[in-house]
């Protein structure tokens, strides 16, 4: 059809329909791409197998590493410090603070370059650290303490979950400042304190944003191809005075690209006659699962967790999410945000490292299945079918 549509246009026309056809594959390919991106998205988190999950040490993940530490006759203390993160964590600038020893104060003098995210969810900013230099200035009592210790409390994050957060200590050896200047290397050692996990009550009005769908690509292929048909009907109809046999491929064009653009904006619709509803009484949870002969679907977040509120806004407020949870399962929720016993007793019991940490629980076989990060509605509906597939 494009061939017979090509030699009927006149050839001044030639040059331009060619560059329309190359548009055109162009769009094509996209639209592929888009596709294919789409279908590969992750399924399962490294962290998140099965019955058996991973833990993670901070401060093997984030490591804070003394380098240079001088003092002077006024009890001056300055110090320079090092961070380097693995596995994508970064530290969120608002939940990092330096904790000095009893007769200190400290002062921030220097500090690496913060990353920037524009939050697609709030429109906020936020702000993380990555790896480079902190210079720190404590200045207190005359007398020095050599070595001197000081500790360093933050919380580390990826994109997907979040550690609790955690103290790690840090014991730096100093040299006398008139004696060889603010650039001596200094003997230190760097103690994580993994016995000790303190909770920070710190509310979070932005989030981390999310990766981009590459569904998005699908609608703007559409319209590519749309418009680059749409210009070579208009010349087929000023050369002929009729419709092609184009029209109809572009009115198709026309549908789809409305139809993807409408399932990839986010649902502004009320949520509020659809809102799941939570357990927080682990035994009554458990007995209601036993009458109804559903399984346990277990969530514990905290305020200071950003992917716990993107699970919030993106997957438990899908309308297809919302369906399968509530024919299935039993929902629990348990909140971490402060450190109390109760807290302490979940952590243990149900292996809790991360947050948010998902559970789904067989009450008959005690099957679990961990999921320890943030995952899409698409994601989630694919792990619920395939634990609910497994025979009982």
């Amino acid at each position: 059809m494009l061939m017979n549509i090509f030699q009927r246009l006149s050839l001044r026309y030639g040059v331009l329909c060619l560059f329309v056809l190359l548009l055109q594959c162009v769009s094509v390919s996209a639209l592929l791409h888009a596709q294919s991106s789409y279908s590969s998205q992750p399924t399962f988190s490294p962290l998140g197998g099965g019955g058996t999950p991973t833990k993670i040490d901070p401060g093997k993940v984030v490591k804070f590493i003394p380098i240079l530490g001088t003092y002077n006759a006024t009890g001056e203390i300055r110090i320079e410090i090092d961070l380097s993160t693995e596995n994508g964590f970064t530290i969120y600038q608002s939940e990092m603070e330096v904790i000095p020893p009893a007769g200190f104060t400290v002062e921030t003098q220097k500090t690496p370059t913060p990353i920037k995210f524009n939050d697609p969810v709030t429109g906020g900013e936020v702000l993380v650290f990555e790896q480079g230099s902190f210079h720190l200035k404590f200045s207190g009592i005359d007398a020095v303490q050599n070595p001197f210790d000081f500790a360093i409390k933050f919380t580390g994050c990826t994109k997907d979950f979040c550690l609790f957060p955690f103290t790690q200590n840090i014991r730096v050896s100093l040299i006398k400042s008139e004696l060889t200047g603010n650039t001596a290397k200094v003997s230190s050692k760097s103690d994580s304190n993994k016995n000790e996990t303190i909770k920070i009550k710190s509310p979070i009005e932005e989030d981390k944003p999310l990766a981009q769908d590459s569904s998005r690509g699908i609608p703007v292929a559409l319209l590519l191809l749309g418009i680059s048909l749409f210009v070579m009907e208009l010349f087929y109809v000023k050369k002929h005075k009729k419709l092609s046999l184009i029209t109809p491929v572009l009115i198709v064009c026309i549908v789809l690209f409305w139809v993807y653009d409408m399932r990839s904006k986010p649902q502004e619709h009320s949520y509020a006659a659809q809102s799941l509803s939570w357990m927080n009484d682990e035994e009554l949870a458990f007995a209601t699962a036993r009458q109804k002969g559903k399984h346990i679907f277990f969530e514990s977040w905290a305020d200071w967790c950003k992917p716990c509120k993107k699970m919030e806004v993106k997957t438990f407020r899908d309308p297809r999410v919302q369906e399968k949870l509530r024919q299935n399962y039993i929902l629990l929720k348990v909140d971490m945000t402060d450190s109390n016993e109760a807290t302490d007793i979940f952590m243990e019991k149900y292996a809790i490292d991360t947050l948010p940490t998902m559970i789904l629980i067989d009450i008959e076989t005690k099957r679990r299945k961990y999921i320890k990060r943030f995952v899409n509605p698409e994601e989630l509906n694919l792990i619920l079918k395939e634990f609910e597939a497994k025979p009982k």
